[in-house]
């Protein structure tokens, strides 16, 4: 095979992977807060009624339309709602603690007492840990959420509602369930976090949540941090708004920073190497 061909192929299975791979990440200029508007769910993933996966929605007026994962069930969004969100990286440790930046970064601890409100620190709905680590901060769910995301079956338009889909959705909420919501007794209906199907495709550790402990208790940095982001709102005034001004959070890939012009200067250079010397051996 000629070199000119090879180069061809790799094009081509670079554009096909583009076209046919995961969302494109949203920009980081596009981080902090910003106007989230024309929400849509093309690919919805529905469990009795409820309805999660891939989102669609405009960001901060920029085209096109950046790619959401639903990770929450006790708050709510309506397709087509305009509203304002506050969007914090996971690596920002110090906003990612905070209650009034992100939704439900001040919950902590586990089996919560019902009767508290979101107005309060609030507790997870269900424990999560191994013998090794306690996943009860908001950033420890939101990172097991994130890697729950990345393990979608997925489609050209979204993940399919397929049965492991299902499972997985059901997983991600499951994490996320919390006293501090607007909607704490969600759980208690037809989506049966506590007993439902989380296992459904898992490879392996026995339900989706294991699993994800598991991988990232193996590999604590398999979920780059500066890479997703939470979309916390509606927000005002420097804080999110509470009860039933509450919307639906969100996770969003963000784009990483790619390497200095001197890596791809260099690339260059190789790649003329291989070719002059393709051309010498004719």
């Amino acid at each position: 095979m000629k070199l000119s061909r090879v180069v061809y192929v790799f094009l081509a299975l670079t554009l096909a992977a583009a076209a046919f791979g995961a969302p494109a990440p949203l920009p980081t200029n596009l981080l902090g807060v910003q106007t989230i508007n024309n929400i849509q769910l093309p690919n919805p993933i529905c469990i009795s009624g409820e309805c999660g996966g891939a989102f669609q929605a405009g960001v901060g007026g920029a085209s096109p339309l950046a790619t959401l994962w639903c990770v929450d069930s006790q708050e709510f969004v309506s397709l087509g709602q305009t509203y304002t969100a506050n969007i914090v990286l996971l690596s920002d440790s110090t906003k990612m603690g905070d209650g009034t930046q992100v939704r439900y970064g001040n919950v902590t601890g586990n089996a919560g007492n019902t009767s508290q409100t979101d107005a309060s620190p609030g507790n997870w709905d269900f424990d999560i840990h191994d013998a090794f680590n306690s996943y009860n901060t908001a950033l420890s769910r939101y990172t097991l959420a994130a890697f729950l995301i990345s393990q979608y079956t997925p489609t050209p338009q979204g993940p399919a509602d397929t049965a492991q889909n299902e499972a997985i959705q059901r997983a991600v909420w499951r994490i996320m369930s919390n006293t501090n919501a607007h909607l704490a007794a969600q759980i208690n209906t037809g989506l049966n976090l506590g007993g439902g199907d989380i296992s459904t495709g898992v490879p392996a550790n026995g339900n989706w949540v294991a699993y994800a402990e598991a991988q990232l208790h193996a590999n604590p940095n398999l979920i780059n941090l500066n890479g997703w982001a939470v979309v916390s709102g509606a927000y005002a005034n420097g804080n999110l708004l509470n009860g039933a001004n509450a919307i639906q959070t969100y996770l969003v890939q963000v784009a990483v920073p790619v390497p200095e012009p001197g890596f791809f200067a260099l690339l260059a250079l190789g790649v003329a190497g291989v070719v002059t010397k393709a051309r010498r051996r004719k």
